[in-house]
């Protein structure tokens, strides 16, 4: 009589799960290594994504920086959603192709962009503030060896005429239900704008990561702001990890995981934003993953759990 098998599954190549998270991804056996104080680097993304951003330049290596702003490598401001960010590429890459219906939103005796936070133009200086801008964003992206996209959520809203993507809500008093519309993305919808910008940089190593950091709000009212949060957060590490496993210029790095599993005491008070001693534990693990082997240098010790 045969026995009852207790772990067949033990007899195979696997990777088994660790039990201290931040431990076992600081000290990970595998590297990608590609980058060093050559590569040239973007970024851009959601609130995380201004963290790598920091981090390179606080470095001092080859970050991009082709237009004064506080955040990225050119004044594309944080893009919280993929089609904002894919937005970026074609108005930057083909700018042809970026013809939306309504280019400026009148607030005052100023046009404000409705695709960029918080630029505000005198009418006539307006057309010609957002092609230098343009300018830039196209020099950034085409410089670029290496550019890092942190995707923050799938709730957004757009002109449902043409499906321009606004930064984030239509104001309040130009608000219009004829044409504004709330979207709730799926895994499919981000992929096809994943496949769209790979279609304007078919070279550039990407690397993907998905923002630990929750939303503030959602406009869902079928469900908490818990709930809709982790659904936009799993939809967009699902699409990730079908595309990474798709195209080899791609990688993923694990900020998500990594903040969620492996710091019990992770948020600050508004259980949002990520504590500092977090963060910097995040830019050690990027290091680490994607650094050449010899630039990586002796780090502080990780606090974990």
């Amino acid at each position: 009589m045969i026995k009852p098998s207790r772990a067949d599954f033990l007899d195979y190549p696997i990777q088994k799960y660790p039990t201290q998270t931040m431990d076992y991804y600081f000290n990970r056996s595998f590297q990608y290594g590609f980058i060093d104080n050559s590569t040239k680097v973007v970024s851009m993304g959601s609130c995380f994504g201004i963290e790598i951003a920091r981090y390179l330049k606080k470095l001092k290596y080859n970050y991009i920086v082709t237009e004064k702003n506080k955040f990225f490598s050119a004044a594309w401001d944080k893009l919280y959603t993929i089609s904002a960010i894919r937005q970026v590429f074609e108005y930057s890459l083909d700018p042809e192709s970026f013809q939306p219906i309504v280019r400026w939103w009148e607030r005052g005796d100023k046009y404000q962009d409705p695709f960029r936070r918080a630029f505000n133009y005198k009418p006539k200086y307006s057309e010609r503030a957002f092609e230098k801008h343009q300018e830039c964003a196209k020099s950034a992206l085409e410089q670029a060896d290496v550019i890092t996209i942190t995707l923050g959520m799938t709730e957004l809203w757009r002109d449902k005429r043409d499906k321009s993507t606004y930064w984030r809500v239509p104001p309040i008093e130009l608000f219009d239900e004829e044409i504004h519309e709330f979207v709730i993305q799926n895994v499919d919808d981000v992929l096809i704008e994943m496949n769209r910008i790979r279609g304007l940089v078919p070279n550039t190593k990407i690397i993907w990561t998905v923002s630990p950091v929750p939303f503030k709000a959602t406009f869902r009212k079928d469900c908490d702001p818990i709930t809709a949060n982790f659904y936009s957060k799993a939809t967009l590490r699902s699409a990730v990890d079908l595309f990474v496993r798709s195209d080899e210029n791609s990688y993923y790095f694990p900020s998500f995981e990594a903040v969620i599993l492996g710091h019990s005491e992770r948020y600050m008070p508004d259980n949002r934003h990520i504590k500092p001693k977090i963060i910097k534990n995040m830019m050690l693990f990027f290091k680490r993953m994607f650094f050449i082997e010899e630039e990586i240098e002796q780090e502080e010790e990780i606090e974990g759990e």
